[in-house]
């Protein structure tokens, strides 16, 4: 009776698989479109506004879009989101000595840039568990760096 049916059988399970394979391929291209749409609103905000957003990536688990704030370097970064209660910014300004330090030493390292700051930001973080710091309040630089006018602004480094 099996063989009697092989046909149908094959044909169900055809099916299903196709149907499979364009769900994943309908889901990847709205995810890619999500992507592309948050680098455009990304392409609207000032350096200041970038952090904010990182921060607030941070704060919601958000780990694509947290990873399209930073340069490549930071993208496979485990960020410990699992670790993280919550984490807010009390403050941030632009530090001009920085910015001017940041700036020359983009420039002896040869890299090409349209605009450099640097910030300092004050911000407040709780950890579910002992985290990469205390939990508490920090004062971190954060080193922004945009490479051409038609890109948006990036974290290129950050840190004390």
């Amino acid at each position: 009776m099996f063989f009697k049916y092989w046909f149908v059988i094959l044909a169900i399970i055809t099916l299903a698989g196709l149907v499979a394979v364009f769900y994943y391929v309908a889901k990847s291209n709205s995810f890619a479109a999500e992507v592309e749409e948050y680098r455009e609103y990304l392409l609207t905000l000032t350096a200041e506004e970038v952090i904010r957003e990182h921060f607030k990536n941070k704060n919601q688990k958000k780990i694509i879009k947290l990873r399209e704030t930073v340069v490549d370097n930071y993208k496979s970064l485990d960020w410990g989101l699992n670790n993280l209660e919550y984490i807010e910014i009390l403050e941030i300004s632009v530090n001009d000595h920085s910015t001017e330090i940041f700036r020359e030493h983009l420039g002896e390292n040869g890299i090409n840039y349209e605009e450099a700051k640097v910030f300092d930001v004050t911000y407040n973080v709780k950890y579910i568990r002992s985290g990469p710091q205390d939990s508490g309040t920090h004062i971190w630089k954060y080193n922004m760096i945009k490479y051409f006018v038609h890109e948006h602004w990036l974290i290129e480094s950050f840190g004390f």
